[in-house]
């Protein structure tokens, strides 16, 4: 809990730029679930592409993301129904979808809850992950459940205060330096869940 208050408190510090670029490189680990949902299901997440490109482009020009109401509108009403869908990854895929919705509602409000609330959808879909039944673990025991969430959810608040040290170090005004450290940090890391990639 004391980690949890301590990224929060570490974010709400960040101007509005660095707050947005800490919640789209947490969407960027999340993003691949949402992926490979939609080449598994058929999903169109065109809307999802459009956001993140305009985020990436709000945060080289200092703006936020441009036309952010009907473009939420738009991926609330896509996010996927995990009462519609059976698919092994729908849950981690509206995570990575009410993601984006937060982050472009932070861009219209600035309300730092929006940030925390995507720290907090990266940490949830890491917990899900380590206790829901995977290919890619035997059986396990309750123990050991517990055990893979503890380090699953210790290693994604660490790469969330990582991400935060990260912009924080940044300039202030994000010039085109900072933005091609930024797509290089997003694009060098590992997705969220372990076993999807793109």
């Amino acid at each position: 809990m004391l980690m949890k208050e301590q990224r929060c408190s570490d974010v709400a510090s960040l101007p509005f730029n660095k707050q947005l670029a800490a919640g789209v490189l947490v969407f960027e680990r999340m993003l691949p679930s949402l992926i490979v949902f939609s080449r598994d299901t058929g999903l169109d997440i065109s809307c999802y592409e459009r956001a993140r490109e305009a985020a990436w482009l709000g945060l080289r020009n200092g703006t936020g993301v441009a036309g952010d109401r009907a473009l939420n509108e738009e991926c609330l009403m896509r996010a996927p129904d995990t009462e519609n869908f059976t698919h092994k990854l729908t849950s981690y895929a509206l995570n990575a979808a009410l993601a984006m919705s937060e982050i472009l509602e932070f861009s219209v409000d600035h309300g730092l809850r929006h940030i925390k609330h995507v720290l907090e959808l990266a940490t949830d879909s890491a917990y899900l992950y380590a206790m829901s039944p995977a290919p890619s673990f035997p059986a396990r025991s309750e123990f050991e459940n517990r055990k893979i969430g503890e380090r699953m959810i210790s290693e994604e608040s660490r790469r969330q205060q990582e991400d935060i040290d990260f912009v924080r170090r940044l300039p202030d005004r994000f010039d085109e330096d900072a933005i091609s450290l930024l797509r290089t940090r997003a694009n060098s890391q590992s997705p969220l869940l372990p076993y999807h990639r793109e």
